[in-house]
Formats: C-alpha cells, structure tokens, sequence
C-alpha cells in the first residue's frame, strides 16, 4: 500500500509537501524524495451522480480482508480477494493541513497526524480507514465530489475510538467557496470528553439544512483539533436522500452451483445466478437496473446455521474454504445468494440451491524423506499422502492411492527443499 500511495502523492505521502522535482525519477517504494504523480497532475472525480438515483456510499474497503464483517460483526474468519467489491476510496493520500486547502509545506504540521487503510477493524468486508497521532489542529481532505445537494439530504459517518481523545468535525464546501466550511459547527462528530470503546462503532447522522439546498458539495474532510494519541477507525461515509425511496430489489435466480475442492481448510465453490430483467438479448444489464448495490452469498452445511461468505457485484460468485464441521467423511452444503438494496439497507430473501453432497475426505499428513541430508543436484525419495477424492468405487480408489503414493523423485536445483505437502486427486 505505502509504495502505491508514495508512487501518486510522493515519498512524504502528502499532496501538500511534495518533495521537489529533479531530473531523476527513478522509483521505488522506500524512495521518499519521489515527487510523486501528485506534482503532474490535479485531482479529478467521479463522484458527481444523481443522489435521487442512488446514494454514495462508502466503507472504506479495499476489496481484500483477513476476514469478512457485515455491519461491524464478523462472519467469518477467511481470507478473501474481490477487487470487484472495493469501496470508492479517499481522493488524496493522505492530504493533511492546517487549514482547508492548504496548499504548501508551511501549511503542513510537522509530526502530526497520520492516516493509512487498516485490516485490523472493518465494518464492512476487510478493512477501514485509520487515523492516529497527535495535533493540535489539521484537516484531512477526504473527497472531491460534485453532487447536487438538496434540503434533507443525511450524512452517516461511522467510528470506531480505540484509544486516546480529540474534537473531530466534518467539514464540507460548496463549489465556488472551495476553502470556506459550511456551518461546521452544525457537524460535531467527536469531543475530546467521549470515552473511547475498541468495541463500539458510533453512527453519527447528520441532516443538511436549507444553507446547502441548490449548492454542489465541493469536498469532504475532517477537521481534528486537540487530538492526543488518537486512534481512530473511519468504518463509513455515506450521503443520502431518504426522501426518495429506494425499492428492495427481487431475488436472484440460481443457474447453477458446484462444489469444488475440499481441503482441511473447508470446500471452495462456484455459483452462477440471474436477475430478473427487461433488457433485450445481448443488450448489457447493470445492477442499478435492477435496484441491486451488490449481492450477499451464503452457504449452509446440512443441519447447521447459514454463514454469510461475503458480497460480490458480479452475477457469480467463487467461495474459497466454506468452513466445515466434519462428524464424519462426508458433507452436504448447500449455496445461497441474495440481492442487496441501492442504500444497502434492504435485502431481497436468500435464493438457495439444493443441498450438493462434498467430495469424500481422507486426511494422512504423513511425511517421509530418504536421506536426513539433501545437497544441490542430488535426487531424493519424498513420499506423502493427503487425499481428495470424489465418490470413487472401491477399486478404483485402491488403484489411484497406490499410484499417488508412490515415491516422487526430486532433483533440486538449490538448497531450498519445495514445500511439497499434499497430492491432490480430481
């Protein structure tokens, strides 16, 4: 991530203090006199849609995670990957300064705050946006917008305080006044006297007044005052206009769902599913035509609770390591997906395949070696047995073990002995 941020906003990780241009500009990700594409270019953005049509909306989430949350509470603890769910993210990284539009590095506080995505809290899917350190005054510049506000429209921003205290306001400007704060005093997100709790994420709901009607928001940022060993955990943003009402979106249709490979980890699989549509064959249907932000996928072993595997924006879905309770060899699971509102807050039911019976599972991490010493270049016997098969005869399977548990031979080209663990059979 750090050599990402220093390659687009320079080796001091702040549009506002890039180091200076030399004719060098050779790169890598511990170069902190790179000056970074921030010095060639100005901030543009995307986010400009109609907000009756749909609400901004984000997490902070990377698209990634050492598990998966929903809503502040853990689904599951597996490691996961879909670049296809990743939040819209902050404009700048990470703009501090200690007025709105500080431009320069006599704007920029020295040792002051710091602000980096996290893994360790999300409150949805893997990962948040963490602000810590001490500063008696700055602004982080978040967002590059320009919606068209209305009377009415609602902020929702959501924390998590770990530790240490500040006074945090939210800072909005109106195109044409781009360095002139709105009413900040109306949006108080954080006092200094609140106790922090690593357990609780806060909601903090803001409604716009009559002073933004008819005007486009410019820029979002936090401004932090009298912050002392602040750790702080951004889980949302997000700016709507409840009085639209938003349709919940009709279930999808599975088309098909299979289990794939079972490891002692749990089984992957695959599901391919539809949403009901008017579009004529071969014409593109996007999920805002069908009222759909993205979908939730589950899956259920027979008997046992639902477990929500993570969200996807695609009309498919792979599961990596659906957890398992093993009482036996055998499993049966069954696949679910539902459709999630455009404000996220309504779900369609839980369109689920049929059970689908796993692979049978024989687990034997037996590992032996002929020779205690191996040296460049010498072959040597290395025999080990870890079992997946599916459903086979009897004789079949006493014919594929005997064939997959003979020795293997092995010619190393180095030291490195290759971390041969497992033999696995289709």
């Amino acid at each position: 991530m750090l050599r990402t941020e220093r390659w687009f906003t320079g080796g001091s990780r702040n549009p506002a203090n890039l180091p200076e241009m030399k004719n060098s500009l050779k790169y890598n990700a511990d170069n902190f006199d790179f000056p970074g594409m921030a010095s060639m270019m100005s901030a543009r953005s995307t986010l400009s849609w109609d907000l009756a049509e749909e609400p901004f909306i984000t997490y902070f989430n990377l698209g990634n995670g050492k598990y998966f949350n929903w809503m502040g509470k853990q689904q599951n603890n597996r490691e996961w990957y879909n670049i296809g769910v990743q939040d819209y993210l902050p404009t700048w990284r990470w703009w501090f300064a200690n007025k709105v539009l500080g431009r320069t590095s006599n704007d920029v506080v020295s040792n002051g705050l710091n602000a980096e995505f996290s893994w360790d809290e999300a409150y949805m899917g893997g990962s948040s946006l963490r602000i810590n350190g001490s500063s008696a005054n700055e602004f982080l510049h978040l967002f590059k917008t320009q919606y068209a506000l209305a009377t009415g429209d609602v902020i929702t921003l959501r924390y998590k305080v770990k530790k240490g205290k500040a006074n945090v306001h939210l800072t909005l400007t109106a195109e044409g006044a781009e360095a002139a704060a709105i009413n900040e005093s109306d949006f108080n997100v954080l006092t200094s006297n609140q106790d922090a709790d690593e357990d609780v994420w806060v909601e903090k709901k803001f409604t716009l007044s009559e002073a933004f009607n008819g005007k486009k928001l410019a820029l979002v940022a936090l401004h932090l005052e009298n912050a002392e060993n602040l750790d702080l955990y951004l889980g949302e943003f997000s700016l709507s206009r409840p009085s639209v009402a938003v349709a919940t979106p009709a279930a999808p249709e599975i088309k098909t769902a299979n289990l794939l490979s079972f490891s002692r980890q749990g089984v992957d699989a695959k599901l391919i599913f539809n949403m009901k549509n008017d579009k004529a064959a071969g014409e593109p249907c996007y999920n805002s035509d069908v009222k759909t932000s993205m979908f939730k996928v589950y899956a259920q072993q027979e008997g046992k609770q639902p477990i929500l595997m993570g969200v996807t924006t695609s009309w498919a879905a792979m599961y990596y390591n659906i957890p398992l309770e093993l009482t036996e060899t055998k499993a049966k699971v069954r696949l679910g997906v539902s459709a999630l509102s455009l404000d996220h807050k309504t779900e369609s039911a839980i369109t689920w395949s049929d059970f689908i019976e796993a692979s049978n599972y024989a687990y034997n991490d037996d590992v032996q070696i002929n020779k205690k010493t191996i040296k460049p270049n010498e072959a040597l016997k290395l025999v080990t047995l870890i079992l997946f098969t599916k459903r086979l005869l009897g004789r079949f399977l006493t014919a594929r073990v005997k064939k997959y548990s003979q020795a293997l031979e092995i010619k190393f080209k180095s030291m490195d002995l290759p971390k041969l663990v497992a033999t696995r059979l289709k």
